[in-house]
């Protein structure tokens, strides 16, 4: 029977790790061998050989990260490679998972259906986010124009938001109904419920950026 070492980077193990070293347990040849990556001190350059936890983890079969943290988990997962060891995830998902940018161009490469995402650097670019979402004609979910009747959502706004590279924190969102003759408004509300053959219409959005 062949015995297999799986490696399991992590500093805690929360409920998640727990599941997974009693999956491996229940199957005959598997050594689950744990390794705190915060003890992890290994050798980049020269002829120094991996030493403690580093040693290890290279004497492992495949590796799995659990690591928490981005940039460790991209580290770790350069150094698992440099090694010639297979490990979950790879250094190149990990960077493009922790990307949106990258992240959503690999989506749509791929013919993946997802949430409509700009990119923008400033106050304006997201203004222009938001006038785009909510154009009548050419705005919506699905960029082909807003569906007649169909409401408008706070969570929306949020979401436009949040898909604009550069704004990291969306903190506040007030919706409100607006008469665009008289520009008199209503009072904020979560949804605006609109009539059967009615569209939306972007009166005025007002954006409040810190620290841009």
């Amino acid at each position: 029977m062949r015995h297999t070492k799986v490696g399991l980077v992590c500093s805690r193990v929360r409920v998640e790790e727990k599941m997974l070293i009693d999956a491996f347990a229940s199957r005959p040849g598997v050594e689950v061998v744990r390794v705190d990556d915060d003890l992890l001190d290994a050798p980049l350059s020269g002829a120094a050989a991996p030493h403690g936890a580093a040693a290890q983890l290279k004497g492992c079969d495949v590796v799995l990260l659990r690591a928490l943290g981005h940039f460790r988990q991209v580290a770790l997962a350069q150094l698992v490679e440099s090694w010639s060891l297979p490990v979950v995830n790879a250094s190149h998902v990990i960077e493009t998972c922790g990307d949106k940018v990258r992240t959503t161009l690999a989506l749509t490469a791929a013919g993946v259906p997802s949430p409509s995402s700009r990119l923008a650097f400033t106050q304006e670019a997201a203004l222009e986010a938001l006038y785009a979402y909510f154009h009548p004609i050419s705005g919506g979910p699905e960029g082909t124009g807003w569906p007649f009747g169909r409401p408008v959502q706070v969570g929306e706004v949020y979401a436009v938001l949040q898909g604009v590279r550069g704004l990291e924190l969306v903190e506040d969102v007030r919706l409100f109904g607006a008469d665009p003759i008289t520009g008199q408004r209503g009072q904020a509300v979560p949804r605006l419920d609109l009539d059967p053959n009615a569209l939306v219409f972007s009166y005025e959005h007002q954006l409040l950026v810190e620290g841009a």
